[in-house]
């Protein structure tokens, strides 16, 4: 198999010659998570009439996430 890429932002082959994320993939990946994450918080936040900070901050000290020594 040849790869050919063009530009940064082109990481749909890295899984065939690399093993870790490239950082230009790290961080479109990342914006794209941002941007669900964003999206899921505001509409929760107004479905249920509470600010969207307060979302992220329930989301945030969620158990699972705690420190170990915390369970």
């Amino acid at each position: 198999m040849q790869i050919f890429r063009v530009g940064t932002f082109k990481s749909a082959v890295e899984p065939y010659f690399r093993t870790d994320m490239s950082e230009a993939n790290r961080l479109q990946t990342q914006a794209y998570i941002d941007n669900i994450w964003k999206q899921m918080v505001d509409d929760i936040a107004e479905s249920r009439s509470v600010k969207a900070n307060i979302i992220t901050e329930y989301a945030d000290s969620f158990y699972a996430f705690s420190d170990a020594k915390i369970a």
